[in-house]
């Protein structure tokens, strides 16, 4: 798998989370891999776990799954969902092909090593920002790590931090509310990661756009949403939180081209102003025709597009009043040095 530099990105970085949405379907998961690339996704991610080593077997479905899971316990759905070793290189390969990466949020430490081999970087959960024995086995091979930060505070991060302290990190920026409301998105919270001088990014857990093409102004490249892996599929916990290939597809898009309008910070004309520049600015000229002699006033003088290099500039014309001019001119002749 190809190696990535977060911190040389020049455009923003898409991962499409699939997460549980491929419903423990090899073929639903495969074809999320397409329709990933398809809609201008950078990368596909998947979640691996051991159901008995993430949940207790009488915890109750999380909320914004009830109404869409079968099951009444977390122990029950995670099981239907867990991925094993021959999926992940079975995804590797398929990734390989379409040019894609693939990344893998890994919820148990035994199968980090074995994810090494395979993924572009790693993901921690907002969850298992303290789950340090894990994350300490991730630092040990020095993939980059991808973190989102939902529910965490600022000691909490730098806590992280050191541990990975060899490893290339995102920050994301993260609300751990499923599916989050506008309202709540606290974007500002861009402003503290900043403060950790790492590439900092969003995971977003709402179903439109507007967080994302918030976050961007806050200097966020990385963008992490949850992804449908075809048009069919609905009956999934994360359902209304997450995209499909062609809602993926404007998202990339609106978020993109909201990337490129930060361009540059202004120092004279854009480039794409220098069509517009004389015909939208003003010269100098004669008010009515003036013989040779004629003692120039403020009142001689008008301001008129277009602009033109020839003229005196606007701001030196006040040297020029009180002066005689050397030969006629006519009505709306340009003021010019060689006048006076």
């Amino acid at each position: 798998m190809a190696k990535i530099n977060f911190s040389n990105l020049k455009k923003p970085y898409f991962i499409a989370e699939i997460g549980g949405n491929h419903a423990g379907n090899k073929k639903t998961a495969l074809e999320g891999i397409l329709n990933a690339k398809r809609s201008g996704a950078n990368c596909v991610k998947f979640q691996m776990y051991k159901s008995e080593e993430l949940v207790k077997k009488s915890m109750p479905v999380m909320q914004h799954v009830k109404k869409v899971s079968k099951e009444k316990f977390q122990y029950q759905r995670f099981k239907k969902l867990e991925i094993n070793e021959k999926d992940v290189i079975s995804y590797y390969k398929s990734c390989v092909r379409n040019k894609i990466d693939l990344a893998v949020t890994p919820f148990y430490t035994d199968s980090v090593k074995f994810l090494s081999k395979y993924v572009t970087f790693f993901k921690i959960a907002s969850g298992d920002i303290n789950f340090y024995s894990m994350i300490k086995a991730i630092s040990k091979l020095k993939k980059p790590v991808v973190v989102s930060t939902g529910m965490s505070s600022y000691s909490e991060i730098k806590e992280i931090l050191k541990i990975l302290r060899g490893n290339q990190v995102v920050l994301l920026h993260c609300i751990s509310s499923y599916p989050t409301k506008e309202e709540d998105l606290n974007m500002r919270s861009l402003l503290m990661l900043k403060k950790f001088k790492k590439t900092i990014g969003f995971s977003d857990h709402t179903k439109g756009n507007i967080g994302a093409i918030m976050s961007i102004p806050y200097g966020a490249k990385v963008f992490e949403k949850h992804f449908l892996p075809n048009f069919r599929i609905k009956n999934v916990g994360d359902y209304k939180l997450s995209l499909n290939p062609d809602e993926m597809k404007k998202y990339i898009y609106d978020v993109t081209k909201s990337f490129m309008a930060l361009g540059k910070v202004r120092k004279t004309f854009f480039p794409s102003e220098r069509p517009f520049l004389n015909s939208l600015r003003r010269s100098p000229y004669f008010r009515e025709n003036f013989s040779k002699g004629h003692i120039i006033s403020e009142k001689n003088i008008i301001f008129l597009r277009p602009q033109t290099t020839a003229a005196i500039e606007n701001n030196k014309v006040k040297f020029f009043i009180g002066k005689k001019l050397k030969r006629s001119v006519g009505s709306y002749q340009v003021l010019k040095k060689d006048l006076f």
